[in-house]
């Protein structure tokens, strides 16, 4: 279970990885995983189905909330799945002829702790 926390646009997309993997990631809720690019100091979205692939970086403004849990270690994805993420994304908006800024918008969701095994 997940709990929606906002609604983004992703920009960049020119500048990453979005339209070589277009045709998978243009589908409404196409899972994207949301990470800490420590070497950008950006929020960025991976397909979650090859992480290697960034799609693109949350804005600034849309990154403020998400930034703090984030530097602290939460998903950290290093090109591949972690355990227990705590963001994931879904593409929720696509406009093929819009600006590359607002081609692309994606729903956060807080992964619910419910869905990992407790440990002792």
């Amino acid at each position: 279970m997940c709990k929606f926390f906002k609604e983004c646009y992703l920009q960049k997309t020119n500048q990453y990885d979005a339209l070589s993997v277009w045709d998978q990631i243009k589908e409404l809720g196409v899972t994207l995983a949301i990470s800490f690019d420590e070497k950008e100091k950006n929020v960025i979205a991976r397909l979650e189905s090859d992480p290697s692939k960034v799609i693109g970086v949350i804005s600034e403004e849309d990154s403020k909330s998400l930034k703090p849990y984030l530097e602290a270690g939460w998903n950290v994805y290093n090109n591949k799945k972690i355990d227990k993420p705590l963001y994931i994304g879904k593409v929720s908006r696509v406009d093929d002829k819009a600006d590359e800024n607002k081609r692309l918008s994606i729903c956060v969701f807080i992964i619910d702790a419910s869905n990992y095994k407790k440990t002792k």
